[in-house]
């Protein structure tokens, strides 16, 4: 019953680990290769121009990167989700008297010990239902 739920979480957790290593690993060739370049343009600037010009067009240049960056994290927090459209108003099945009626003879017929495992059962039931709905619903199209 819950096998598939449990293999979807393995698979989920095992992407998240291989993401999170792979990504690691660009993070830090990325850092590495950044430096080798900062060095290599540093050693050229400096042979073409002295090392204080060298150093400030380095150090401009990494400014600038900084400040872009912000600007970008800054317009990416204010952005607004898109509201979402009012819920429709559907009636309720529990607010109509013939539904009422029906499940109270239900009851009687079968029988209150009978249904009691059977309703609890349908509502665990319901509950996964609707959160993995709702878990499928927050995950984005790829």
């Amino acid at each position: 019953m819950f096998s598939g739920l449990i293999e979807e979480i393995r698979a989920k957790i095992r992407l998240s680990i291989a993401s999170l290593i792979w990504g690691g690993i660009a993070a830090a060739a990325g850092v590495a290769g950044l430096l080798f370049l900062s060095v290599g343009g540093f050693l050229w600037l400096s042979q073409r121009y002295d090392p204080i010009t060298a150093c400030l067009v380095l150090g401009i240049a990494y400014v600038l990167l900084a400040a872009i960056a912000l600007t970008v994290v800054a317009s990416v927090r204010n952005r607004r989700p898109k509201a979402a459209p009012p819920p429709v108003a559907q009636s309720q099945w529990w607010a109509d008297p013939v539904a009422i009626v029906t499940a109270l003879q239900l009851v009687r017929a079968i029988g209150i010990a009978r249904l009691l495992p059977i309703a609890v059962l349908g509502a665990v039931v319901a509950g996964f239902a609707m959160e993995r709905s709702k878990l499928e619903a927050q995950e984005p199209a790829e």
